[in-house]
This record gives structure tokens, C-alpha cells and sequence, in this order.
């Protein structure tokens, strides 16, 4: 399996999510976001504390606000004024989460954070910023997350 096949996502961090999603609405005339506050899961406080989603055609638009209480991967991707954003990372889809880890182990990337959000997904962060530039995400969903993630709002510009 080839780690960067399923390209699918632009992950972005801000500081204040509902300046950037009407910036970014404003400046790319893209359809609402799906707003949503994570909770904590089996103990684990996520390091996000408000994110967005859409789709600008096939390519997904994450907008995170990162948890300020905590210290996280996002950190040093906040931009200083409160409607900006910065790119964090790509996302890819996956079939096979273990296989994912083993591989991206294996080619010897850190691994800051991974985990499961039951059965909607599993994910995990690759530290690929001295590669690439950005972090890298690899994303397996289950029947929950896909149902979710087909609900999102989306703009066509084709």
C-alpha cells in the first residue's frame, strides 16, 4: 500500500473558528461548514476544541480551534490574527488502520497522536513536516463515518 494514495483532505488551524469559516466563505464563495465541538472520548480529552467541515468539490476543508488549555500538534500553526488560517496538514483515506501504523513506523515518522473515535473512525498524525512541511493524517472510517462524512456540506465548482 502506497502511504500517500487517498488524498481527500486540506486540514487548516485558526484561532477563532467562526471568523475563519466566514473568511473563508467570503474569500472562496464555498457552501456552509458543519460545525461541531468534540467531546471527550473513553477519557481522552481531544486536543480540539471546535471544528469545521465541508467540501469544496471532492476535497474536504477541516477547519480546526485548537484546545488553548492544552498543549498540541496544532500549536505552532496558529496564525496571530483571529479570521486566518494555516495549513496543518493533509489528509488521506485508508483501509487498513494497523497496516498504516506499521508502515508509517516503520519509514520511521513520529507519531504524535492516534487514536479511535469508536465506530466512525480511527486516525493517525504522521509528522511529516520535516519531509514535507505539514503534518499528515491517515484516516480509516467505518459505516458511522462514512455516513458522516457523505452528509457534509458541499460546494461544487464544476
Amino acid at each position: 500500500m502506497h502511504l500517500f494514495g487517498g488524498f481527500f483532505q486540506l486540514g487548516y488551524v485558526t484561532q477563532e473558528l467562526d471568523a475563519a469559516c466566514e473568511a473563508f466563505r467570503a474569500r472562496f464563495a464555498t457552501a456552509e461548514f458543519e460545525k461541531s465541538d468534540p467531546q471527550p472520548t473513553n477519557g481522552f480529552i481531544p486536543p480540539t476544541k471546535r471544528l469545521a467541515l465541508a467540501y469544496v468539490d471532492d476535497v474536504m476543508i477541516e477547519l480546526i480551534e485548537p484546545d488553548r488549555d492544552q498543549i498540541t500538534i496544532y500549536d505552532e500553526h496558529i496564525p496571530a490574527e483571529p479570521g486566518a488560517i494555516r495549513l496543518h496538514h493533509l489528509g488521506y483515506l485508508i483501509n487498513d488502520y494497523a497496516e498504516t501504523l506499521g508502515q508509517l513506523e516503520a519509514a520511521g515518522y513520529p507519531l504524535p497522536l492516534h487514536g479511535s473515535f469508536g465506530d466512525a473512525l480511527d486516525y493517525i498524525y504522521a509528522d511529516t513536516r520535516p519531509q514535507l512541511g505539514h503534518y499528515a493524517e491517515f484516516i480509516r472510517l467505518g459505516n458511522a463515518g462514512r455516513a458522516h462524512f457523505a452528509g457534509l456540506p458541499r460546494f461544487r465548482t464544476r
